[in-house]
């Protein structure tokens, strides 16, 4: 006699471990839409537990988010059985893009009995479409460098080299001056002229197994020779099982050169600068080919400067911005570029304490 399998699907603690197990957050309402359940996903991403937040109005909760609490409204006082919104979802630590859905919950009689709502987190999404708009523009700019270069480049020749016959025959000393202005204005725009077409002569990668702590730690120990960085203190937290990743290392040794500059800089010469290995939980990405989700290898870099200005944080990825005196305005421009031709991706953000912490995503495989 064959045994009689229960349904799993008939036991409460079917659901609760299923809802638990979705890695979106679900909160639902009740028919006073106060809070009733959150999954764990739901409760990380508000920072708040169940427990202290369950019996309390939708309202109080939502504050911070005007726009989410009229959705709410209106999916139940409409009476439509689902909606959509994809929004900023502001917490104590900021905001997270995500794809809300409001649906209601029919009971027995198919009137309303509650209100369900699913966030997905949509980060990695708005990320690659900023990318991808960054990269066309680096092309554009490219194209147009190119195009450019040689309608430019050989009146400057004429005009520097007229600058400095003249500077020979003239002997006042103050027109000399303005003559040899002449020349460092047109050796400057020269030198802007050959900084944007980099962009467009920018080398494709040949990958190869590399050793990504191998590569960092001879970068520390060419900057930690250097007198001007000797009050700097350079301290690593690897994951020495991070594996070799596929990769070109001359250029990846051109990335992390320049951010880690880029932090001494703004500490001033004086202070911590951490770097850090793992692998990320922050991400994964799909893979063109049929299987599973690759892994991603996370290189941080913390610095204790005075962190990035709101006012220019969209720009700083802009060709030819730059916060520095010298600066060509396209060092994070051509890191980008690089850790993109990585199948990766680059990210700056406000370090918690103060500072800016520069995060490098590459795939392990």
């Amino acid at each position: 006699m064959k045994a009689i399998r229960s349904d799993p699907t008939s036991d409460a603690r079917f659901y609760e471990n299923l809802l638990a197990s979705i890695p979106d957050g679900i909160m639902v309402l009740g028919e006073d839409l106060h809070i009733v359940y959150m999954n764990p996903a739901m409760e990380q991403a508000c920072k708040a537990s169940l427990l202290s937040l369950k019996g309390k109005p939708f309202a109080d909760f939502a504050f911070r988010n005007p726009h989410l609490l009229a959705l709410v409204k209106k999916t139940w006082e409409t009476g439509a059985g689902r909606h959509e919104m994809d929004y900023p979802f502001q917490t104590a630590d900021g905001a997270t893009p995500v794809l809300v859905t409001t649906a209601l919950i029919a009971g027995p009689a198919g009137l309303p009995t509650g209100l369900a709502l699913a966030f997905h987190d949509i980060r990695y999404f708005k990320e690659m479409e900023d990318n991808t708009r960054q990269a066309d523009r680096l092309q554009l700019l490219g194209r147009l460098a190119a195009t450019m270069a040689h309608e430019i480049k050989n009146p400057l020749g004429g005009i520097r080299g007229s600058a400095q016959l003249l500077s020979f025959e003239i002997n006042d000393e103050r027109l000399r001056k303005y003559l040899e202005a002449i020349i460092k204005e047109v050796d400057r725009i020269n030198r802007i002229v050959e900084t944007a077409l980099d962009l467009r002569r920018s080398p494709e990668i040949t990958t190869a197994p590399v050793n990504i702590h191998k590569v960092l730690n001879e970068i520390l120990l060419l900057e930690g020779r250097n007198e001007k960085f000797s009050r700097i203190r350079f301290r690593v937290e690897f994951d020495p099982s991070i594996p070799d990743i596929p990769a070109d290392a001359g250029q990846l040794a051109q990335v992390f050169l320049n951010l880690i500059q880029n932090g001494i800089e703004a500490m001033n010469g004086a202070g911590d600068l951490v770097l850090s290995t793992r692998i990320s939980s922050e991400y994964q990405i799909q893979r063109k080919q049929k299987g599973p989700l690759a892994r991603m290898l996370l290189v941080e870099i913390r610095d204790q400067g005075k962190g990035i200005p709101k006012e220019v944080r969209d720009s700083l990825f802009t060709p030819f911005f730059t916060t520095k005196k010298k600066g060509s305005g396209l060092g994070l421009v051509i890191s980008q570029q690089i850790v993109e031709k990585h199948n990766g991706w680059l990210k700056l953000e406000e370090n918690h304490g103060g500072g800016t912490r520069v995060k490098v995503f590459l795939p392990l495989k």
